[in-house]
């Protein structure tokens, strides 16, 4: 593992302006800046596909709930008055 990669030593810029302006990124720090901005992009979108994924999972168990219902409401019934509710 190389100690330089990572920590403060890489993290901090190789010279600094007397005048106090921002010094420019280096190339392995752009680099590094490029690659989570990309890791940041795919986690948003596998963060919304999978949001999406249990909506729709939501979704087809509520409408599979109402099929059911609806498919009880529409068995016939006894007519009458039950022998057990008669007094």
């Amino acid at each position: 593992m190389n100690p330089n990669k990572y920590g403060s030593f890489a993290d901090s810029p190789d010279y600094t302006y007397l005048d106090g302006r921002p010094t420019p990124l280096g190339s392995s720090r752009l680099k590094r800046a490029l690659k989570q901005r990309e890791f940041t992009k795919k986690i948003v979108q596998f963060s919304q596909e999978m949001d999406f994924a249990v909506d729709l999972n939501e979704k087809r168990k509520e409408q599979e709930a109402a099929r059911k219902q609806r498919v009880l409401e529409r068995k016939l019934k006894p007519k009458g008055i039950a022998p057990s509710e008669k007094r």
